[in-house]
């Protein structure tokens, strides 16, 4: 069943001019934090963010597996901290 989706997620300014810190809210409550290419990036209500202010933004990632509930999903990146593989709310997913 694996294809890629869109996750909804918070980005701010990476250490790199060309990557953004992105954070993923997980299912349990724990936020996952991993460094992405800003041009794999989609911002939601315009540009890039420019300093330490969180922007909504969406992530490609796989999805592996889904129900009405929940998502899991291989992030395009390893987080700081965690596996690459989360589960998340279906209500972060999207197609487009």
């Amino acid at each position: 069943m694996e294809s890629t989706i869109w996750l909804a997620c918070k980005a701010v300014q990476g250490l790199l001019l060309d990557e953004v810190a992105v954070l993923v809210s997980t299912a349990d409550g724990r936020r996952l934090s991993l460094f992405v290419a800003k041009d794999r990036v989609r911002f939601l209500k315009g540009n890039a963010p420019q300093s330490d202010l969180e922007v909504d933004a969406q992530i490609p990632v796989q999805l592996i597996d889904r129900n009405q509930s929940f998502g899991l999903v291989t992030l395009p990146a390893e987080p700081i901290e965690g596996s690459r593989v989360a589960k998340v709310s279906a209500a972060l997913l999207a197609t487009q």
